[in-house]
């Protein structure tokens, strides 16, 4: 076990430099929710996709070795999540966009819309070979 993570971690190391800022941004942004879940369903509902996608992606890691495959449980939890946030907050006339909570559902809505973008593409990628 400890073996396969180091090489997961070695694949990681390897990726351009633009993707691994990225990938500390989406952590950081999606860690963010801890801040807001005494609160706020949507924070409780991100923080739980966020932690759901690390035991899918290992498993996913572990059948086939790729790391560019761990964006596949981003699609299958954040993809819902994104529609959830658009609907009960986005779309709520009671939200504020000039609060802390109102900027991080923002640029969590975005985080996961720009992540999906460039998963989606992985995963055709990988089909496509």
């Amino acid at each position: 076990m400890i073996e396969l993570l180091e090489q997961a971690k070695e694949q990681i190391l390897l990726l351009p430099d633009y993707v691994q800022v990225w990938m500390r941004w989406l952590n950081i942004v999606f860690l963010l929710s801890i801040l807001f879940i005494k609160n706020h369903k949507v924070a409780r509902w991100a923080l739980i996709a966020y932690i759901a996608c690390f035991p899918v992606g290992f498993l996913i890691y572990y059948f086939t070795r790729d790391i560019n495959l761990l964006g596949t449980p981003h699609i299958l939890f954040w993809t819902p999540l994104l529609v959830y946030i658009i609907k009960k907050e986005l779309n709520n006339s009671q939200f504020n966009l000039n609060s802390f909570y109102g900027v991080w559902i923002v640029l969590l809505s975005l985080t996961i819309l720009v992540s999906l973008i460039f998963d989606a593409r992985e995963v055709y990628f990988f089909i496509a070979r």
